[in-house]
């Protein structure tokens, strides 16, 4: 029986996906830690975290992460926002 390994920051974060209520992780020491947009990245797909490598996640963290990785998103809730038509 072969062993599937994970690979990098997106097989990690699938693996973790179901972990909906996960409030700490922590990837100190971990390679994935060291990959371009990496907290952003947990963050975002990690929506209940408060603290990401004994750092707390702040609101403004969050709303990047939001931003980098929901793009069409944001746009569309930004223009419902402001009352324009998204584009």
């Amino acid at each position: 029986m072969e062993v599937e390994k994970i690979r990098g920051l997106d097989d990690t974060m699938h693996e973790l996906r179901r972990m909906q209520q996960l409030q700490t992780a922590t990837f100190f020491l971990n390679p994935i830690s060291h990959q371009p947009g990496y907290r952003h990245h947990v963050i975002h797909r990690l929506p209940s975290l408060q603290v990401l490598d004994g750092k707390e996640v702040k609101s403004a963290e969050r709303k990047k992460s939001f931003q980098m990785h929901s793009q069409e998103r944001h746009r569309v809730l930004q223009s419902v926002a402001f009352c324009r038509r998204a584009t």
